[in-house]
């Protein structure tokens, strides 16, 4: 089983439409994920023309539908990925909130974060252009991005250095992690979680890691992920990632019709939601258990 990160919507939404249910709401919203990106073309169209209220774009099409938009924000082609578009005088407009939404979970969650010291962001894919904007702004100002792929880690350091000056970007390969000095405050998993997951296998020794330091998996299923259980045993502060799915959902609203949910209520209900979701993590572990 692979728990993607990136690959949630479906879950979000049945949780979602209950609450919008009970203010008698009715939206059109559809999300566009998968592996056919020949078909994004079409499908933004038909979002465009059928004038939905919103659309979710998961995986890779968070960077691709940059040069189809027919709308977009200077931020947005600064950055160059939107995840999450939203219905705006007729218009369906890309939006950072996930970037908005990743800042403010980070912010709740951490008292006294150490900004001087780097952070580790594990994973080159889709997301990363968002966690490397929301670092920014919290205030970080060196970040070292790790994946399997070493060619794919450096050519998304090459690209987003250029666009955020304020901080120093490294790239490394997995491999190295365990050589790492114990200097990082944070860490973000942006991985999804799978038995052939390597980056995760080296993480969980967390060697790299501060003193009272803090983890955030964006990982939705399940709530407490293998990373973050190992994690809590170093003494780490954690942060799950249906806590940021959670904001992210409820700024989608807030910005749409204007009405703020109970932060509360539905980040439980959410919570509720993935947790039914049966997950074995002793298999996720085996490799790391064996090296212990």
């Amino acid at each position: 089983m692979v728990l993607s990160p990136v690959k949630n919507w479906d879950l979000r939404w049945d949780v979602l439409k209950d609450f919008l249910k009970k203010e008698n709401i009715d939206l059109h919203i559809d999300s566009i994920g998968g592996q056919e990106k020949i078909a994004l073309k079409d499908q933004y169209e038909k979002a465009i023309n059928e004038k939905y209220d919103l659309l979710i774009l998961e995986g890779g099409f968070t960077e691709e539908v940059i040069n189809l938009l027919k709308f977009k924000t200077q931020e947005v082609i600064h950055l160059g990925a939107s995840n999450i578009f939203v219905k705006k005088n007729e218009k369906l407009w890309p939006t950072l909130i996930f970037e908005e939404a990743l800042v403010k979970a980070i912010n709740n969650s951490f008292n006294e974060l150490d900004l001087n010291a780097p952070a580790l962001i594990a994973g080159a894919g889709p997301l990363v252009r968002f966690v490397v904007a929301a670092l920014s702004k919290i205030g970080f100002k060196e970040l070292v991005i790790v994946d399997e792929n070493i060619e794919l880690a450096k050519s998304l350091k090459s690209q987003l250095e250029r666009k955020f000056f304020n901080i120093k970007i490294k790239d490394l390969e997995y491999g190295e992690i365990n050589k790492l000095p114990g200097e990082f405050s944070l860490l973000i998993n942006t991985t999804a979680l799978s038995i052939e997951n390597k980056i995760l296998d080296e993480l969980y020794f967390f060697n790299f890691l501060k003193s009272q330091g803090c983890v955030v998996d964006l990982n939705l299923i399940p709530p407490i992920t293998p990373l973050l259980s190992e994690a809590k045993t170093w003494g780490a502060r954690l942060l799950s990632g249906y806590k940021i799915f959670c904001l992210a959902d409820l700024l989608m609203v807030e910005n749409l019709l204007g009405i703020k949910l109970s932060e509360d209520e539905y980040c439980r209900a959410l919570f509720e939601k993935v947790s039914f979701i049966e997950v074995d993590l002793k298999q996720y572990l085996k490799r790391f258990m064996d090296r212990i």
